[in-house]
């Protein structure tokens, strides 16, 4: 019999493989998939700026809507402006970004002035191809540009009225035919962000709108009620029906800045559904380890405005608020202890870390509105003991300091507050 030998110590060798010669990611594009691969995968203002100069007459209409929508994910902020979230939060959620950004975060100088330069050059390319747009590129690049408005890289869009012929036209013809649900929501959002409330589009767009709503999903609701509460439409019929839509197909996938989002629609709408509210509530205090200072400050803000009382959210809201005070904004805080005095409700542990985060200031440099809130919720909210009568009277003595640019309503509000503790007008 012939017997064979078992090799238990086998070699492994490796043999490279030279990369290809043309890669669509590391190499200069030549081809028309190529190009359009290669703006959709770039992670740098720079590279972009390359694609956009080196091979701007090659672009068509998809590769002019490709580098606009992916434009606002490529912004940096300064790193102060930042905050890791990884401390707080344990598994990473999908869709949330690992670093949120504080309130009246600013890019950076050179993040800010390429992607301007960016914007400008492609804002001029847009007239010229925005009639060859589908509903769907017209839709993401309002939304892109909304955005950069909002992140103070532009001031306006110059070819928006020609990116809205491609919606519009026709009696709105190619959005009923093309469009879909996420069509309609960044519309609607992008509009917003961009300031342009116009009644003769916006009335066709509700319409079409109202017949769509049974096919978006949650998050194209929420953006849509958004956009509509934003560009002033309060049109209870049409809220209550993306309520219902909502309460059907449910929140439990909405990030808390999601939902933060609809209560601010609704309070704005002037619009109230306990039922909605409730369930936006088991939502929120479900991912209470995700709220950032911002969504805590706008449901409380909402739910003050829409006389919704809810004492585990409001808990959960004051213990989020509470944890992250350090990297909170002044707006931020007042705003949220203004929202509790309106909804009297005493959050003890809130009220004690703002009174010591402000006494060990060195010098108070608040605007006067948040200085006027803070003392309007101490004294509405009833807080006593000498460590609050000496905040009060350190944000009162401030607030003095600033009295030639109070406004009289600022004023009224901060002495409903000092008269609580005693405070006269002397």
């Amino acid at each position: 019999f012939r017997s064979y030998a078992i090799n238990n110590a086998p070699t492994i060798s490796y043999v490279p493989v030279p990369e290809p010669e043309h890669d669509d990611f590391s190499s200069e594009p030549t081809t028309y998939t190529q190009l359009l691969a290669s703006i959709r995968s770039v992670t740098k203002l720079k590279a972009m700026q390359h694609l956009v100069t080196t091979y701007a007459d090659r672009f068509d209409a998809v590769h002019v809507a490709a580098a606009v929508t992916r434009l606002p994910h490529l912004l940096r902020y300064r790193p102060a402006d930042l905050v890791d979230r990884s401390e707080q939060v344990v598994v990473q959620t999908p869709g949330l970004p690992r670093l949120r950004r504080k309130h009246g975060a600013q890019l950076r100088s050179v993040s800010s002035a390429v992607a301007t330069e960016l914007a400008a050059g492609l804002d001029a390319l847009l007239p010229a191809h925005a009639k060859h747009f589908f509903p769907r590129q017209a839709a993401c690049t309002i939304w892109a540009f909304g955005e950069l408005r909002r992140a103070g890289v532009i001031d306006r869009m110059a070819s928006l009225p020609d990116v809205l012929l491609a919606v519009t036209r026709d009696g709105m013809e190619p959005l009923r035919v093309h469009g879909h649900g996420v069509d309609f929501a960044q519309l609607l959002q992008g509009l917003a962000k961009l300031e342009h409330a116009d009644p003769q589009l916006l009335q066709p767009l509700c319409g079409l709108l109202a017949g769509r709503l049974a096919s978006l999903q949650p998050r194209e609701l929420q953006m849509a009620a958004w956009g509509l509460a934003a560009l002033g439409v309060t049109d209870a019929d049409l809220f209550n029906r993306i309520a219902a839509e909502l309460c059907k197909s449910g929140t439990t996938f909405l990030l808390p800045a999601g939902l933060a989002a609809v209560f601010q629609a609704f309070a704005k709408a002037g619009v109230r559904r306990p039922d909605l509210m409730e369930r936006l509530a088991g939502s929120m205090i479900g991912q209470a380890l995700l709220l950032a200072p911002q969504d805590v400050a706008t449901t409380l803000w909402a739910c003050s405005r829409l006389r919704f009382r809810h004492a585990q959210l409001f808990a959960v809201l004051g213990d989020s608020l509470t944890r992250c005070l350090a990297s909170c904004s002044d707006l931020e805080v007042s705003s949220a202890l203004e929202a509790l005095a309106r909804l009297r409700y005493h959050h003890a542990p809130l009220l004690d870390a703002v009174a010591a985060s402000i006494l060990a200031e060195s010098a108070i440099g608040a605007e006067p509105e948040p200085l006027a809130r803070v003392i309007f919720a101490y004294g509405s909210l009833g807080a006593a003991g000498p460590r609050h009568e000496q905040l009060v009277a350190a944000l009162a003595a401030a607030l003095g300091r600033r009295m030639p640019v109070v406004r009289a309503d600022t004023l009224g509000k901060a002495c409903v507050g000092l008269e609580a503790f005693g405070f006269r007008e002397e």
